[in-house]
């Protein structure tokens, strides 16, 4: 007997191939957005987009909002990642009260006062 094949399950599995390949290289909680006006069927496009998701080993969020179909990766980062995004938040605080510090510091100039001869 001949297997059948959903159509819509191999449109799905085609576009999930294609999705694969933008989202592999994107960096950990990445995202992924496309105009709504690009895409054929916007509920096919979150299917494969979860279903690509799956082949990657990923936990992601799909939606559509604003003219765009989108996903999200809310996977836990790496400890490497959260360390560096860390590190760079202490650093701008670091600048941040360097800068309020110094701010505070300086002389203000007085304000203009007329003056009668």
């Amino acid at each position: 007997m001949a297997k059948i094949v959903s159509l819509e399950q191999r449109k799905t599995e085609e576009l999930a191939a294609v999705l694969e390949h933008y989202m592999a290289p994107l960096a950990p909680m990445g995202s992924l957005q496309v105009p709504v006006a690009k895409v054929p069927d916007v509920e096919r496009w979150r299917r494969a987009a979860r279903l690509a998701a799956h082949r990657l080993g990923w936990r992601v969020r799909t939606g559509v909002s604003r003219g765009y179909v989108w996903l999200v990766d809310i996977r836990e980062p790496p400890p490497e990642v959260l360390e560096a995004h860390s590190r760079e938040v202490m650093d701008r605080l670091d600048r941040l009260i360097k800068e309020t510090e110094a701010a505070a510091h300086r002389p203000r100039p007085r304000p203009y006062q007329h003056h009668r001869f």
